[in-house]
């Protein structure tokens, strides 16, 4: 052997060694059959993971509010460009920085997410903003005659979709008129909103939300398209009455577990409703409830005072359970305000400019609709079949 470095050092000295963990077994067994099974090729070992990035909410939540913020400025009548709109981001950032400790500066989003953020508006606020609210209905007037659901009932669209709460709240603009005490308390927490959606009309007929939605919550959900939801729109205090209801002819919904179980199918034959689910993998099949929020967000953030949220995290001892909980109830709450006095009261791209309380009641005056069924008949088709041991007294 050649002495090439004295360096190494004599024998019964220590060195520095990298060492890698050992495999698994399962995952040395997958790197095996992977490797023979490409005919010895070693580039059938190399890792293919792309990956999505990182993920949006993975950034300050102040910095996605910013971010948020300044994204509106593309709803203007001299009409920027999403670029221009960056551009002024990117300038705004650098002044409140230079205002800023290091602590309380915030980060920058990428043209991509800020542009993402730009393409959940509305596209009738964003039309009517900045072109004009005449251009905007002979925009989606053409939109609106190329339906054919007409009649209320005849297609009902319905989805649980899994939301992050932090990323829900920075993205609507929620976040920016939350207290700082409120908003170090916000806890990190997916939240399952489930809603049904009339397409003839835009008219919303459920809306739900849970922590871990299950077949319960898919039942309650289609429950409550057939129930009188007035009382409702009386406790928020909204002023339009929320009275949509009837009794579903086709309801359209995704593969999910919840919507597949038994106990939900076991409802739809009782209530003789048709219903369809899509191949798994065609989002364009799959209902537009996730939109949703986006518009419901940028519309409710002027009306919101940040002290809806006050009571929740003044309570005494921080129970993160129990705490996502009632942050959960509350939002839903600013939810069906937002739905009833808002969104039911806005003209949307969908009906060529009309609101969707308006095409409600003008549909329902043309079409004949399935009325809810009786209380007996409910209960005939949400009631809970058990067995019980007769006994002397019944």
């Amino acid at each position: 052997f050649d002495d090439e470095d004295d360096s190494k050092g004599r024998a019964d000295q220590g060195h520095e060694l990298t060492a890698f963990k050992s495999p698994s077994a399962k995952t040395f067994k997958r790197w095996y059959d992977a490797y023979f099974g490409c005919d010895m090729d070693v580039m059938a070992l190399l890792p293919r993971h792309h990956g999505p990035g990182p993920k949006l909410f993975t950034i300050k939540p102040v910095s996605i509010a910013f971010a948020h913020k300044c994204a509106t400025g593309y709803l203007d009548r001299s009409r920027p460009t999403k670029a221009d709109t960056y551009r002024v981001y990117l300038g705004e950032i650098q002044d409140h920085n230079k205002q800023q400790p290091a602590h309380l500066q915030v980060e920058k989003v990428s043209r991509k997410k800020f542009e993402a953020m730009i393409g959940n508006f509305d596209a009738f606020h964003v039309a009517a903003s900045r072109f004009g609210e005449k251009y905007a209905v002979r925009k989606f007037m053409a939109i609106r005659r190329s339906f054919n659901v007409v009649a209320p009932g005849q297609r009902i669209e319905m989805d649980f979709v899994n939301v992050d709460l932090m990323s829900l709240l920075t993205e609507t603009g929620i976040w920016n008129v939350l207290p700082s005490v409120i908003q170090d308390k916000i806890p990190r927490v997916r939240i399952y909103f489930g809603a049904a959606i009339d397409v003839a009309t835009r008219k919303i007929l459920a809306f739900k939300a849970s922590l871990a939605p299950n077949g319960a919550s898919a039942v309650a959900t289609i429950r409550m398209i057939m129930s009188d939801k007035r009382h409702l729109s009386t406790y928020v205090g909204a002023q339009t009455p929320w009275i949509a209801k009837l009794r579903p002819r086709f309801i359209t919904h995704d593969n999910g577990s919840e919507f597949i179980s038994k106990v939900t199918q076991g409802v739809l034959r009782r209530g003789r409703i048709n219903a369809s689910r899509p191949a798994a993998g065609e989002p364009v099949c799959r209902p537009f409830i996730e939109k949703l929020f986006h518009t419901l967000g940028l519309l409710i953030a002027p009306y919101f005072d940040g002290r809806t949220f006050h009571n929740v995290v003044a309570k005494g001892d921080y129970d993160p359970q129990k705490h996502a909980s009632l942050l959960v109830e509350e939002l839903i709450k600013v939810f069906i305000f937002a739905i009833c006095d808002i969104y039911h009261n806005k003209p949307h791209d969908g009906l060529g400019g009309n609101t969707p309380h308006n095409a409600w009641v003008e549909a329902t005056q043309e079409y004949e609709i399935d009325y809810p069924p009786s209380p007996i008949e409910m209960l005939h088709i949400f009631g809970h079949k058990t067995k019980r041991r007769i006994t002397p007294y019944g």
